[in-house]
């Protein structure tokens, strides 16, 4: 089977270390890799795409949402009482993780409350 290779610029991997920054995710250059690598769908919409799409930025969101959380990141209309099952579970697994400081977990917290939906 032919082998390909897709070369990923950096300036692409710091785009997305800064989305996820944006959250107060703490990911690292092997962190984006291992998603590139892992998620082939992530990684063809991205490179159609680029790094700026809504939709890249969504499913980036549903990665993270699914790593820390194990749940979809929330969306417009979903209840009060998901979004705070949702900010719970996700602070608590990327904390955990060690990939949000406790000191970030405040305003990521008083952003959701604040009826604020995260689009960077």
């Amino acid at each position: 089977m032919p082998k390909i290779t897709i070369e990923i610029t950096q300036s692409t991997i710091d785009h997305i270390k800064n989305i996820c920054n944006n959250i107060g995710i703490n990911y690292t250059d092997e962190d984006v890799i291992n998603l590139l690598q892992t998620d082939h769908d992530y990684l063809g919409k991205l490179l159609y795409w680029g790094v700026f799409d809504t939709e890249v930025r969504e499913m980036l969101f549903y990665h993270l949402a699914k790593r820390f959380a194990n749940l979809k990141w929330p969306a417009y209309g979903d209840s009060s009482a998901c979004k705070a099952e949702f900010v719970q579970k996700f602070t608590l697994g990327a904390v955990e993780q060690g990939y949000m400081s406790p000191e970030v977990v405040k305003d990521f917290i008083d952003y959701f409350k604040s009826g604020g939906r995260i689009i960077v």
